[in-house]
C-alpha cells in the first residue's frame, strides 16, 4: 500500500511557484472484482499520466499518488546539475508570441533558472496569467522596437548586479547577436559570462 504523500508534496510545490492547482482525472478499467485505475494529472495545461513501469493502480487513491509522483520525478529528472550556474532566460514576447506557452512546469521549478518576459503594452492586452516564477517587464509603448530597448537596458542592470552566470536570449537573431557581444565584452566590466541564442525551450539544457 502506498503511504508516501506525493499529492501533498506536489500541492506545496505548485503553490510555491504560483502554478494552477493540479487537476486529477482517473479512468477505471478491468473487472469489477479486480478493478484497475490510472490517473492523469494536469498542471498549467501540461498533463502527466501516472503509471509505474506500465502498471495500473488497484485503487483511485493510489492512482492519483502515482500521477503526482510522475510529475515530481519529471521535475527532479530535469534539474540542472549541481554546478551552481545561475541562468536566466530573456524572452522577447513580441518576437516570440507563443514562446511562453512552451514553458513547462520543469522550467518553472528549476532552482537556478529565472525567466524574464518582455512585451509591449499592446501584447499585454492578451491578459495572460503568468505563473509567479515568470518575471514580466512591460514596455509602456506599442512599438516592438521599444521592447528591444527595454530588454537591452534590463540586461545591462542584470550584468552590473552580477546576478547570473549564463544568459539565454530568445529574440530576433541579429538583436540576440548584439546582446551576446555585449555580454562577452570583458572591457565593459564583467567576466566569465556565457550567452547564447535560443528559439525554443528545449535548448535551455544544451551546453
Amino acid at each position: 500500500m502506498m503511504s508516501e504523500n506525493y499529492k501533498d508534496e506536489l500541492q506545496k510545490l505548485v503553490q510555491k511557484h504560483g502554478l494552477f492547482k493540479p487537476e486529477y482525472v482517473t479512468v477505471k478499467s478491468g473487472l469489477d472484482h479486480i478493478p484497475e485505475f490510472i490517473t492523469t494529472v494536469t498542471i498549467n495545461g501540461h498533463s502527466f499520466r501516472g503509471s509505474f513501469r506500465g502498471q495500473t493502480a488497484n485503487t483511485k487513491k493510489n492512482a492519483e499518488k502515482l500521477a503526482a509522483l510522475e510529475v515530481l520525478n519529471y521535475i527532479k529528472s530535469y534539474k540542472f546539475n549541481n554546478n551552481q550556474i545561475k541562468t536566466c532566460i530573456l524572452i522577447d514576447l513580441d518576437y516570440f508570441p507563443k514562446f511562453d506557452d512552451d514553458i513547462t512546469i520543469k522550467e518553472l521549478c528549476y532552482d537556478n533558472l529565472d525567466i524574464f518576459v518582455f512585451m509591449s503594452n499592446e501584447h499585454k492586452s492578451t491578459k495572460k496569467k503568468f505563473p509567479n516564477e515568470i518575471i514580466q517587464i512591460i514596455t509602456p509603448s506599442n512599438n516592438p522596437e521599444d521592447t528591444k530597448i527595454c530588454m537591452s537596458t534590463y540586461l545591462g542592470s542584470l550584468l552590473i548586479k552580477n546576478l547570473y552566470d549564463e544568459y539565454l536570449l530568445a529574440t530576433n537573431h541579429d538583436f540576440a547577436l548584439t546582446l551576446i557581444k555585449i555580454i562577452n565584452d570583458k572591457t565593459l566590466g564583467w567576466d566569465n559570462k556565457k550567452a547564447r541564442e535560443i528559439n525554443n525551450i528545449s535548448q535551455i539544457c544544451e551546453k
